[in-house]
């Protein structure tokens, strides 16, 4: 520290001094002065995860302090797991409880709180949905754990469904939403332990043609995007019975018939196809403050795209669609760019692409030949060895694997 003939002194790095005072001969006491450097805000990652019951997941708690520096603070901070959903040990180390849920995993040091981290706890036996465009149903089908391939499929869902196309299950597997593109609504179901949908209701009346659907990383929103009128409706999901309320319209601009939607896990970028407009994929940012979508511009030039999703990296995004071929494009993990390439596979108007949780298996849904393929993921994103799997659809549109 430094000190000026007023006695006012200046920190100029960290650590300790004394302070005294002289005049001529006399020399005042000594005064300790220390430079601190205090905590100013602490970051948990990953910010979300998915894991099965009884299942453990590593967080790690980053400190930054006043100078910039970082350290590693997992052992040093006080964790907390918002519900019964998981426990969380003074490591950082969380274990999932046996049942299936979601729980918010937060740290805190010296009064500096964490951001929040979400943890899902999802069953194990899983399966696929698949929405039928042509008879207005839902199939389920299980999937073999070891293999990926569907078998016992059949409708679920009871007949509330007009023309559904997108599907999505939040990420504890309790509700699924399917858009109606006739009926311009979407329904949310509950998901039951078998795997079977009920108690399906309508909501978010006064949609536009919605093709797709997704949610947030949080699952506390529902994006939905609007065919005929250019723009994403995006809803308050209730976290307790699944009900959508509070639809608001966002992304007014850069979007020309949009389709397929999905999000980073980080929640900043939003991904929609466009089918017309020559075909895009738009990249959109996503508002921290709402949920709100802006500044949507093409990323990666495509024809006629309808179907995208994101691995579970967020490394590689898959795009199908009014052609015979499904592309699968890195993604740069710095600007959120799209690099495509052509898949060799050939496909039968792919309008449902999704990933299985392992990154091994993706899963395509032919609207035009009444299949749905199965897929190996090869290096760098490539699908091969795709073969037909499953049976009984008609019109296969979405698919989702829990």
């Amino acid at each position: 520290a430094t000190i000026d003939g007023n006695g006012l002194a200046t920190a100029i790095a960290i650590g300790s001094t004394s302070i005294h005072a002289t005049d001529g001969d006399i020399s005042s006491n000594s005064a300790a002065m220390a430079v601190d450097n205090p905590l100013v805000s602490i970051a948990v990652t990953p910010t979300s995860a998915t894991i099965a019951p009884s299942a453990t997941q590593q967080f790690t708690a980053t400190g930054t302090y006043s100078n910039n520096a970082t350290l590693n603070l997992s052992s040093a901070v006080t964790w907390n797991s918002s519900s019964a959903t998981a426990t969380i040990d003074a490591n950082g180390l969380a274990t999932a409880s046996t049942s299936a849920g979601v729980t918010s995993i937060s740290a805190s040091a010296d009064s500096i709180i964490s951001n929040t981290a979400s943890l899902t706890v999802a069953s194990v036996e899983n399966y696929a949905y698949v929405t039928n465009r042509n008879n207005n149903s839902v199939s389920y089908c299980l999937v073999n754990s070891t293999t990926g391939v569907l078998s016992n499929c059949a409708a679920t869902g009871g007949s509330s469904f007009s023309f559904p196309t997108g599907i999505i299950l939040n990420a504890a597997h309790t509700f699924a939403y399917i858009t109606n593109l006739n009926g311009d609504t979407v329904s949310y179901c509950a998901v039951n332990s078998n795997g079977t949908l009920s108690n399906c209701q309508t909501a978010a009346s006064g949609l536009a043609s919605p093709y797709a659907l997704t949610l947030n990383p949080a699952g506390t929103k529902l994006y939905v995007t609007n065919y005929n009128a250019n723009n994403v409706t995006y809803c308050t999901v209730n976290q307790s019975n699944g009900s959508l309320s509070a639809c608001i319209n966002t992304a007014s601009t850069g979007l020309i018939s949009p389709v397929g939607i999905v999000f980073n896990s980080a929640n900043t970028l939003a991904y929609i196809a466009n089918y017309n407009g020559g075909g895009y994929v738009a990249r959109c940012t996503v508002s921290q403050m709402d949920g709100a979508l802006s500044d949507c511009s093409s990323t990666a030039s495509i024809t006629r795209p309808v179907a995208l999703t994101l691995n579970p990296a967020g490394t590689i995004a898959y795009v199908g669609g009014n052609t015979s071929k499904v592309y699968y494009c890195a993604v740069n993990q710095s600007t959120g760019a799209l690099t495509c390439t052509a898949n060799s596979q050939t496909f039968s108007l792919a309008y449902g692409v999704s990933v299985n949780l392992a990154n091994t298996i993706a899963y395509i849904a032919n609207l035009a030949n009444d299949t749905v393929s199965q897929c190996t993921i090869g290096p760098g994103g490539m699908l091969t060895s795709c073969a037909a799997t499953g049976s009984g659809f008609l019109g296969p549109f979405g698919i989702t694997v829990n």
